[in-house]
């Protein structure tokens, strides 16, 4: 009974070990500054918009709307993070 506890618990330790990099993984990595990124998901918003109609029109776009919709989140949650974070003043 204590080698399948045993067992357990460290297939359960060494699985939460390879998800920790998964997590951070999705993550997006801003290396560019606020600028770029506002500036990049202006840039994405018609493309983004273009695709999800093409794709309502011929699901073979689905990957194109996906793709657009995951990288203006990605600028998104980008300006989020490098966004001046404004307190209030008393």
């Amino acid at each position: 009974m204590t080698r399948i506890s045993l067992a357990t618990l460290s297939l359960v330790i060494g699985a939460s070990v390879f998800a920790l990099p998964a997590a951070a993984a999705d993550a997006p990595r801003c290396s560019h500054t606020l600028a770029q990124y506002v500036d990049y998901a202006k840039q994405l918003g018609p493309f983004a918009d273009r695709a999800r109609r093409q794709a309502d029109d011929n699901p073979l776009y689905e990957s194109d709307a996906a793709y657009y919709r995951a990288e203006l989140s990605d600028a998104q949650q980008c300006v989020k993070n490098l966004a001046p974070i404004a307190t209030a003043s008393r």
